[in-house]
């Protein structure tokens, strides 16, 4: 799979794509801001935040790991990131899931851990020919 995935239009009316360069910095900042209006954290998750974002940019691998941009008419709607565990094999790890109350209802968090799923079957476990499927399935419905 291609790390410059191409907008790949989704229902109804949002497209998922790839990080750019900005785009980390974008998701730490809305991770930090609706956090703290919805549930009252502070800087301690902005920095944790801040963390997740460097790890996955220090140590991006586009053979195994991604990070999808939900929008619609170029507005940030959520996001996702999903990288290889380095320490577990046949693992991946979904980070960062963040859908906008503006998005919410969508089936965009559905979504997003679907792409996260077909990505990690494709590389990952094709890759390695083990993939905990129950698991992954498991993921999805949490979100369904």
């Amino acid at each position: 799979m291609n790390p410059e995935t191409p907008q790949q239009p989704q229902s109804p009316g949002y497209t998922l794509r790839t990080h750019r360069p900005g785009d980390i910095g974008w998701i730490i900042h809305r991770h930090a801001a609706l956090y703290e209006k919805e549930y009252g954290w502070g800087t301690k998750m902005e920095a944790l935040v801040c963390k997740v974002g460097a790890e996955f940019l220090d140590n991006y691998d586009a053979s195994t790991d991604r990070c999808w941009i939900a929008e619609r008419n170029d507005e940030f709607l959520g996001c996702i990131v999903l990288v290889q565990d380095r320490e577990l094999v046949n693992t991946a790890k979904l980070r960062l899931l963040l859908v906008e109350p503006s998005a919410r209802g969508l089936g965009l968090g559905r979504a997003l851990i679907e792409q996260c799923t077909r990505f990690a079957r494709e590389t990952i476990c094709a890759r390695d020919g083990v993939c905990a499927d129950s698991a992954l399935d498991a993921e999805c419905a949490c979100f369904g």
